[in-house]
């Protein structure tokens, strides 16, 4: 079940990152700068949510299990 989650949450973070990347496209174009900011800010945020998760299960250890 975890491996399924998983997977769906990361195709879905890969739409988002898409989904962005038009966004952003009308107003500053889609050129290796706005691809290399959306994709930095992605794996940015990835970290942060990772760095919290691991402080929070080493804080209270019953959530992983």
């Amino acid at each position: 079940m975890l491996n399924i989650v998983v997977f769906v949450s990361g195709a879905v973070l890969m739409a988002l990152e898409i989904v962005g990347s038009r966004v952003l496209a009308p107003y500053f174009g889609s050129s290796i700068f706005v691809w290399g900011s959306l994709i930095s800010v992605v794996l940015a945020a990835l970290s942060v949510g990772y760095y919290w998760g691991g402080w929070l299960s080493e804080r209270s250890p019953s959530i992983g299990r």
